[in-house]
């Protein structure tokens, strides 16, 4: 089965494309009886969950609405990509991008965020607000699981992933499997960045001072090199 043979089918089928996404159950939140006691780690696990059960939902509505879209300027190579469409129910556009292989799904993430940006571009003032991603690919890279998480995370792109699978090398059995991080793997990106050695948190006084000035905190954090106060 060629990659060709899949974008075709995927837009043959773009009229019922909600048949072909496999139904699965989103993870639960991480729950505890109180707030202080969630990690860093769980509460951003749990807003991921939230966002991605409300991509989840929409990715039904999926419509698919162009094939093979050249996205070049005058002078420029052609590229193009794989698909355009809207997600019903919110402005702006969704850029698919398919790669069948493990081989190549490192490929398929770089493109499918230049294309965004393309887009963005020729429709100013877009905002990355307006722009859906939808990666259809193995997943198997830990870098672009890894790159996912992290481009919901800080840079606030919405990236929904689909894996396809079939069976026998039948096209006609082509399911799209939603991805979901687990919250082992958003706790190895996240562990680092809040981890308790990251901080040190120290007091000074300023005697010569009246007031609640005259007792103060400092804390900084030597990953980020962060200073602050507090009184």
């Amino acid at each position: 089965m060629r990659e060709k043979d899949i974008q075709k089918y995927l837009w043959d089928k773009r009229k019922n494309f909600e048949d072909l996404i496999e139904k699965i159950d989103i993870p639960e939140k991480i729950k505890h009886e109180k707030p202080w006691e969630y990690t860093p780690s769980e509460i951003i696990y749990n807003i991921l969950i939230e966002k991605y059960r409300e991509m989840y939902e929409g990715i039904f509505n999926l419509s698919i609405f162009a094939y093979e879209v050249p996205l070049n300027k005058e002078s420029d190579a052609a590229i193009r990509a794989d698909f355009l469409g809207v997600l019903n129910g919110r402005n702006g556009l969704a850029v698919v991008e398919l790669k069948k292989s493990k081989q190549t799904e490192r490929q398929a993430f770089t493109e499918l965020l230049a294309y965004g940006s393309h887009v963005r571009g020729v429709f100013a003032p877009m905002s990355k607000m307006d722009i859906a991603y939808i990666l259809i690919a193995p997943m198997q890279e830990r870098i672009v699981r890894e790159a996912t998480i992290q481009n919901f995370i800080y840079d606030r792109n919405e990236i929904f992933a689909l894996i396809p699978i079939w069976q026998n090398d039948d096209l006609a059995t082509l399911k799209l499997k939603p991805w979901i991080p687990s919250f082992e793997e958003v706790n190895a990106l996240t562990v680092d960045c809040f981890s308790e050695s990251n901080f040190d948190i120290f007091k000074v006084t300023w005697d010569a001072l009246p007031g609640e000035w005259g007792n103060g905190q400092v804390f900084l954090d030597r990953k980020f090199k962060t200073i602050g106060v507090i009184c």
